[in-house]
């Protein structure tokens, strides 16, 4: 009788499961699943069920901090801010806009992405992105606006057949994987492409555990296998490409998956570990021709909790929010730690942990001459390299809108106490824009913001 419940949605996959938060005085004490027939029905992962635990975090930032001779020192807010401005435009008037980066967690909310390009591409820098976790982006510019599943959550449940390539779901996302189930259990084919076997709730009838080296080879093999099993004729470039890297066996659990895959409703599925792959952007292209040989329908496990959102705000080097081709394309993660920029701001995100290549990372942050720091828990690489830290809240304190991997827009508000001088990253970044003068921070309070992105 002394809790109250309010609700919200998990934010450690893209999901986005419904959820109850129970608090007492603006404390989260448990989380509980809310039904949601769509997304997570009535179930809820031990990551979001448990995760409210790390917002009473001894680690949590409770008040801005500044480098003052070599040491990181507390402060004020307007000092912070002050500060943060000042680097900032040292940077930009000194060496242009373009030596100014961005690199943002895929968790934040829609709301602070969006604002946070803003900022970026207001100081003249379209160096901004989220897909710090990527190693191949060379194909950005011919993808989607954002990433999709293919098709919806629920209806994974029901297909025929699946192939997963470099996809773990039962750790990745749970209630995908028991989505997967579901399908299996119904008679689906399961087949696995992946470096590692992982004891799974579902069983694959094909299955090839090969080095990550060898992921290209097993696709382009199956692709070959579907083209001659449906008397398709693969396009000249294609078919290179299939001669050059194919080396799957054709032999009866290839027939079947490849007869379950150009079933209705059949599903291929490329995980995090694909996404994450040196080679992603051949997978992601043998993936689409094998599913328009076999008919199934393709699909990307979206990184982070608001990937999706993410791309579609602007929070990436070639696009402006709503898709739009940016003028001129600015720098990707990985160009932005091989050419240090003079300046970094760092949004939710910590080094080396969150990074394909976290020691260039950690390198290109200690050679910046400004690093601005938006962050919620302290961390060793903030201490030795930051120039400003403003402590912002978390999802369960601070709301916004979250976009899943299906595409759905789910929008939340606050609830949880903010820690000690935390704030919400939105209010910082309204608070730097408009110390700035910079055009589109002139909006009143949260429901305005969200007005205009659902412009």
């Amino acid at each position: 009788w002394e809790l109250i419940a309010k609700a919200s949605i998990g934010y450690h996959d893209s999901l986005g499961s419904n959820l109850w938060m129970h608090l007492r005085r603006g404390e989260v004490m448990r989380c509980v699943p809310r039904e949601n027939d769509d997304i997570n029905e009535v179930w809820l992962s031990d990551r979001d069920r448990y995760s409210h635990a790390g917002l009473q975090s001894e680690q949590r930032l409770t008040q801005p901090m500044m480098t003052v001779d070599g040491k990181l020192v507390p402060c004020d807010w307007d000092t912070a801010l002050s500060a943060a401005i000042e680097a900032l435009k040292e940077v930009r008037e000194a060496h242009g806009g373009e030596q100014i980066g961005a690199l943002t967690s895929a968790n934040a909310s829609a709301e602070e992405l969006y604002l946070l390009q803003s900022l970026l591409r207001s100081l003249d820098s379209h160096n901004i992105d989220h897909r710090l976790r990527q190693l191949d982006l060379s194909d950005s510019h011919r993808l989607a606006t954002a990433p999709s599943l293919g098709g919806s959550l629920a209806s994974i449940a029901k297909a025929p057949g699946l192939l997963l390539v470099g996809s773990h779901p039962r750790h990745d996302q749970p209630l995908l994987g028991h989505r997967v189930r579901q399908a299996w259990m119904r008679g689906a084919v399961i087949g696995s492409l992946h470096s590692v076997r992982f004891d799974c709730i579902y069983q694959s009838q094909w299955e090839r555990i090969v080095a990550p080296a060898q992921f290209t080879g097993q696709l382009a093999g199956l692709l070959a296998c579907a083209a001659a099993a449906t008397n398709q004729s693969l396009p000249a470039d294609v078919a290179a490409l299939v001669k050059h890297h194919g080396s799957t066996g054709d032999d009866a659990e290839t027939q079947a998956l490849i007869a379950a895959l150009c079933k209705d409703g059949a599903r291929i599925l490329l995980g995090d570990f694909a996404v994450r792959h040196p080679q992603a952007a051949l997978l992601r292209q043998l993936a689409h021709h094998l599913g328009a040989v076999t008919g199934a329908a393709v699909g990307e496990i979206a990184d982070g909790a608001n990937s999706v959102a993410a791309w579609r705000t602007g929070a990436v080097p070639h696009r402006l929010a709503g898709g739009e081709a940016a003028p001129v394309a600015g720098l990707d993660c990985q160009e932005m730690l091989e050419q240090p920029r003079r300046a970094y701001v760092l949004y939710g995100a910590e080094a080396p942990e969150d990074f394909a290549q976290g020691g260039a990372a950690v390198s290109a942050l200690a050679q910046a001459d400004a690093v601005i720091a938006f962050a919620s828990y302290n961390h060793p690489t903030l201490a030795a390299h930051a120039s400003v830290i403003l402590p912002i809240g978390l999802p369960p304190e601070c709301g916004g809108t979250f976009i899943n991997a299906e595409g759905d827009s789910q929008r939340i508000a606050g609830a949880a106490r903010l820690p000690g001088e935390a704030r919400p990253g939105w209010r910082v970044l309204r608070a730097l824009g408009g110390r700035m003068d910079l055009p589109g921070f002139e909006f009143a309070d949260l429901e305005s913001l969200q007005n205009r992105l659902d412009e």
